[in-house]
């Protein structure tokens, strides 16, 4: 073997079979999932996909019941002969059958790799369940990355982040003629926090599930016209578990639109972002409200840190980084 040959691997086209449902929560009425928004075009355009194949397990499902669907992804394995599958998990109910997954596993030279997005609360009832049926499984969390390894899976187990995919971009003729915002879902103590910056005496658009009309989801273009419109984004981090302070794919996808994020602080944001720099923090309600005030009349110093926000996104956090080190580490 010799010393380039390791580098012509890496370079080496492959047929990647997606799996994942197109619609929000299977919903068509709900507009596209976040997932196919994101990581559908990323694959796309990823410079090592020679051919990509979508196998929306949620549809499928709902159409022939989950036995079927999992046959029907046999046969579809068979007969694309993919180097990989990878998959992006819902729940129990509506997954593959997990054995059909292991089948591929330990079958096929398919190697198998699952995207998992809540291993801060997932990890004993969803993220370890999966661990035997796959080759691979991911993760965004430090903390849960040190569990797996704990747990003897170190040899699966790749620690990945949320990056932004192509749609998001910056469109420098939009004006920022929205002073703050919010694109999220209302739980937790999100409405809270929103309306004591709204006391303050600052205007805040919020869009997404369970806000008072009209507040509404967004379609994914719509969201991106936001985030070059809005002067401050507002990103809260807070997880279903308010007590965990979670990295969101918002805090990937504002700085790849150009726009100036003001986020939460999270748990190992400080590796992909300098505070201050290119993005910037808050830790309580009134950090935010002072911060919001300060970054509304001081555009020079918000635009500065929009732009260095914006070029480290583009040059450090894609999807197509993730997918560069995700494939690596799985050997292909």
């Amino acid at each position: 073997m010799t010393d380039a040959t390791p580098a012509l691997l890496a370079d080496r086209p492959l047929r990647i079979l997606y799996l994942a449902m197109q619609w929000d929560y299977g919903d068509p009425t709900r507009g596209t999932s976040f997932e196919h928004d994101n990581f559908f075009p990323s694959l796309q355009q990823w410079r090592r996909t020679l051919e990509l194949r979508h196998f929306d397990f949620m549809a499928l499902g709902k159409a022939h019941g989950i036995p079927e669907m999992s046959r029907l992804l046999l046969d579809e394995v068979q007969q694309f002969q993919p180097d990989a599958l990878f998959g992006i998990w819902f729940n129990e109910e509506r997954d593959p059958e997990r054995e059909a997954i292991r089948t591929i596993s330990r079958t096929t030279p398919c190697k198998t790799i699952g995207w998992f997005c809540d291993s801060h609360w997932r990890y004993d009832n969803f993220d370890v369940p999966w661990s035997e049926y796959l080759d691979f499984q991911t993760t965004t969390s430090k903390s849960a990355y040190a569990r797996f390894v704990q747990d003897g899976l170190a040899a699966k187990v790749i620690k990945t982040q949320w990056a932004g995919a192509p749609g998001y971009r910056r469109t420098p003729e939009i004006a920022r003629d929205v002073d703050v915002s919010f694109v999220g879902q209302n739980y937790g103590s999100r409405a809270e926090v929103i309306e004591q910056v709204r006391r303050a005496g600052f205007e805040v658009r919020v869009f997404g599930g369970g806000w008072p009309p009209p507040a509404g989801r967004l379609t994914f273009d719509g969201m991106v016209r936001l985030f070059n419109r809005s002067r401050i984004n507002l990103n809260l981090n807070n997880a279903v578990d308010a007590s965990f302070k979670q990295i969101k794919g918002r805090n990937f996808e504002v700085p790849a639109c150009g726009g100036f994020l003001l986020t939460e602080t999270a748990e190992n944001l400080d590796d992909y972002f300098r505070y201050g720099e290119e993005v910037e923090t808050y830790t309580g309600a009134d950090e935010l409200v002072d911060k919001v005030r300060y970054y509304l009349a001081n555009d020079d110093a918000r635009e500065r840190i929009a732009a260095a926000g914006h070029h480290r996104a583009e040059t450090e956090h894609t999807y197509a980084h993730r997918f560069d080190e995700i494939f690596a580490r799985v050997g292909l």
